[in-house]
């Protein structure tokens, strides 16, 4: 009898060793799920109106006056909070053969407004090819940003609003284009764009153009209005 009762106690205690290692076995897998992803920098950006005026800003800890100077020192992957409304001038912008634009993007980036946030393009530009958003590559997010073109009758400060092409693969949440001379977006040779809430209004050639240009070019639109 004291045998079968210390085989039992034995038992027993083995049962309770292997319950807790199944618990942290599981609570280590669950950690491991809920951790950051592989390959992603993780970094966070502002962009204020208090913030440091130029390219000064080298780091993360500072604000930036500039989405210019924001875009040109994020990392890829990086995400850029706006959050104020603001003119950019296309006055240090050089034109050239090739489509460029007051923010040109090669990397993956994310840009959110914060609160109701407007870029409205400024300065002049009659003779060539100047969007507000060039997007060369990358997988790249814009969201709750609204894009004013400012295209008058004498002149006009941008031609599109974005230009995706080459292997960009962008994503448009909730962002708005108006008033530009030419189209409010165009995805062209080999570009991507997939746009959920996505209203184009008051462009001079129309909403949006979807052009291949000798590669595919992929739009794909939930919600949204374009007029």
């Amino acid at each position: 009898l004291c045998l079968e009762r210390g085989i039992s106690k034995k038992k027993r205690i083995l049962s309770a060793l292997l319950a807790l290692c199944m618990v942290f076995a599981l609570g280590t897998v669950g950690a491991m799920a809920e951790g950051p992803e592989t390959g992603t920098t993780g970094r966070t950006l502002y962009v204020s109106e208090d913030g440091v005026d130029g390219n000064a800003v080298t780091d993360a800890t500072t604000d930036f006056k500039w989405l210019g100077a924001a875009i040109n020192n994020a990392e890829s992957g990086d995400t850029i909070i706006v959050q104020y409304s603001f003119t950019a001038g296309n006055n240090n912008v050089t034109p050239g053969n090739d489509p460029t634009g007051i923010y040109n993007i090669n990397k993956d980036l994310t840009i959110k407004g914060e609160g109701n946030v407007t870029i409205t393009a400024g300065g002049s530009n009659t003779t060539r090819d100047i969007h507000l958003f060039n997007i060369t590559s990358g997988e790249v997010t814009i969201e709750n940003i609204t894009i004013a073109g400012a295209n008058t009758t004498s002149g006009h400060s941008i031609k599109h609003g974005i230009h995706v092409y080459n292997t960009a693969d962008v994503t448009l949440k909730d962002v708005t284009v108006n008033n530009c001379y030419g189209y409010g977006l165009v995805v062209n040779n080999g570009g991507s764009v997939e746009a959920d809430g996505f209203t184009a209004s008051g462009n001079g050639w129309g909403g949006v153009n979807v052009d291949s240009n000798g590669s595919t070019a992929k739009f794909t639109m939930t919600g949204g209005d374009l007029t």
